[in-house]
């Protein structure tokens, strides 16, 4: 069984995709052990606690990220996590913490890369395809996580009459 740690700052749309395959057997011979974010507001949460996932807040305003990123990695290490997902962490990891998780951290990004990449990817693609319905997945390697992994898989789902933020 392999444990699996959540990172998350918002609304958790990622997380509980991840969670229902997870209860299904779609993802097999794995275990949530614990979902944590960096906003204590952030709703991915509630659904943690709902689905009655340990959950743990760490707060990363006004702190250096350096001491920021010993929490965070102090918390996976006490949960003996094999795969850290990021869904919809909106921090960028320092290398330090790739590199305490080599090959095992899975970065979702809503958009395909490195076409779409950062904040707002989705009004990103919408604006350059019309569509805003692709996705990525990266392994951070060599201490690099933003877009620079290794490519887990890259999926584009022709939805032409899919419109984000009200336009038509």
């Amino acid at each position: 069984m392999k444990n699996i740690a959540i990172l998350l700052s918002g609304r958790g749309s990622n997380f509980e995709a991840i969670a229902k395959s997870v209860a299904t057997g779609r993802i097999p011979n794995a275990n949530i052990v614990i979902v944590i974010s960096n906003k204590p507001e952030a709703a991915g949460l509630e659904i943690a606690r709902r689905l009655r996932l340990k959950t743990l807040v760490i707060p990363s305003k006004g702190k250096e990220r350096a001491d920021h990123d010993r929490e965070v990695v102090k918390a996976l290490q006490d949960h003996n996590v094999d795969l850290v997902c990021l869904a919809g962490y909106m921090r960028l990891l320092s290398p330090w913490l790739v590199q305490q998780f080599p090959r095992r951290i899975l970065n979702v990004h809503p958009s395909l890369l490195p076409a779409f990449p950062g904040l707002e990817a989705q009004e990103q693609a919408f604006a350059g395809t019309g569509r805003a319905s692709d996705a990525d997945a990266f392994r951070g390697r060599d201490g690099q996580i933003k877009g620079a992994g290794d490519c887990a898989t890259q999926s584009s789902y022709p939805q032409p009459d899919r419109r984000i933020g009200g336009r038509s």
